[in-house]
């Protein structure tokens, strides 16, 4: 007797993992971009996922994202989709609570979860999985509405991963770095199993787990007719050049085109410039001045859009071996034009007289930004792209790391600094000068000549 043994795969794998923790409205999480940033980084090395990855989306926001992920779902692909933030439940249907949510969260400000699946069932996927680590508890306001017209179609594709039972809650231990539910999802979700057996294994977890005291019940529920898993491999044997080329604009989106940068100052001090990314909408915009052993630079960024939220650190990093301003800027996806900051650089000598130069920076459009404006983005066409069979080397490349380059000789720059007058000095850049004594150098290494 010969026995056949079925090898499952997908034609490509793409996820969308989104975490709301900063509500206007509600109270604040702690856990979800923890949650998120930890699953994308298994997704994507253990299991071959592209990933895209959105922090505190409004409610339209979530919908833009949902449009623009299930653009690259097709036909035998796997899709997922993870939120983790606070929800609710009626009438059998889950709903996602936006960051912009009233305190009421009425159903027509949220955003149902059926209306997600059917998105990703329209481009007829071969493995739709949800998360959705939010409370199912029923929201008791008189004008709940569920949309009757928003009717998934039933495929045989589709699993649910509740992190907890309808009308129970998902819980947030304090001091926790994830969820109860993300927590046990970490540590399973590599798994070469099923993927029904890998979110029993995540149930079993959490309801022996002590911080949710047993009052936290996961729910898979399953239609799946295939027995599919998060590690099956990848035969991209078949897929288009349309696809690819959409395929290209998101991966386009997730690379940082602005190269490090080393300018120099004077004597031999020179200011490095880097920007990373921390998700799909946040970057860190990394800034220090080399060779300053004693403490003698200020330096700080202005002038980002309104519409960023900006947030700052500044602190000695051994790495560096500098005292680093290290600036998040999130909520990319509200950015209109460049990300272009002025950088202000203060320098105090010996005699105590305060120097400051500045210069603009500009970052481009970065990551989502670039494709997420309300305008809708141009999207290629069969016209254009025909059908072929070949995989594209993008779809394997990875984003190599770029040394810091000086890019302009000394004189060239010195030109390009603007002397900034005492009066028109930003008021708050001086409450980012250290107040500790410079920093004792005798521990410190002595720079090369």
């Amino acid at each position: 007797m010969i026995v056949l043994h079925l090898i499952i795969v997908a034609l490509n794998k793409v996820a969308l993992l989104i975490g709301n923790q900063s509500y206007r409205a509600l109270q604040k999480l702690n856990t979800p971009q923890n949650e998120v940033e930890a699953l994308a980084l298994t997704l994507y090395r253990d299991c071959d996922f592209k990933v895209i990855t959105l922090i505190d989306l409004t409610k339209e926001e979530i919908r833009t994202a949902v449009r623009l992920f299930c653009d690259l779902l097709a036909r035998g692909m796997y899709g997922l989709f993870f939120f983790s933030g606070h929800g609710f439940e009626n009438n059998g249907h889950s709903f996602l609570i936006p960051v912009d949510s009233t305190s009421e969260h009425k159903s027509d400000d949220c955003v149902d979860t059926q209306w997600i699946l059917d998105q990703m069932q329209s481009r007829d996927p071969a493995l739709n999985v949800m998360l959705l680590d939010i409370c199912r508890m029923k929201n008791d306001y008189q004008d709940q509405k569920v949309d009757d017209k928003v009717s998934p179609q039933v495929r045989g594709n589709t699993v649910f991963g509740y992190a907890a039972g309808a009308n129970c809650n998902a819980y947030e231990p304090e001091g926790e770095e994830y969820s109860v539910f993300a927590k046990h999802l970490l540590q399973h979700v590599k798994s070469r199993q099923r993927i029904e057996r890998v979110l029993d294994d995540v149930k079993r977890g959490v309801q022996e787990d002590k911080t949710s005291s047993g009052q936290q019940y996961p729910t898979v529920v399953s239609d799946l007719a295939v027995g599919r898993g998060l590690r099956d491999p990848i035969n991209s044997h078949g897929q288009t050049t349309l696809y690819n080329a959409k395929m290209q604009m998101w991966e386009d989106a997730h690379v940082i085109e602005f190269l490090p940068i080393r300018w120099y100052l004077f004597s031999n001090y020179f200011v490095n410039v880097d920007i990373g990314m921390q998700t799909s909408n946040i970057v860190n915009i990394v800034v220090f001045v080399e060779n300053d052993f004693c403490n003698r630079f200020n330096i700080q960024l202005y002038n980002f859009t309104l519409e960023l939220n900006v947030t700052v650190t500044k602190a000695y990093q051994p790495m560096y071996n500098a005292y680093v301003l290290t600036t998040t800027v999130s909520g990319l996806q509200k950015l209109k034009n460049n990300l272009h900051p002025d950088l202000y650089v203060e320098y105090s000598d010996e005699s105590g007289a305060v120097l400051t130069w500045k210069r603009d920076i500009d970052f481009g459009m970065p990551l989502v930004a670039k494709i997420w404006q309300r305008t809708p983005y141009k999207q290629p066409t069969e016209s254009a792209y025909p059908d072929f069979n070949d995989v594209p080397e993008h779809q394997r490349r990875g984003i190599q790391p770029v040394p810091f380059v000086n890019i302009t000789s000394p004189k060239e720059m010195l030109k390009k600094w603007i002397p900034v007058p005492p009066s028109q000095v930003p008021p708050e850049l001086g409450k980012w000068r250290l107040s500790q004594e410079p920093k004792d150098t005798s521990s410190l290494p002595v720079p090369k000549e």
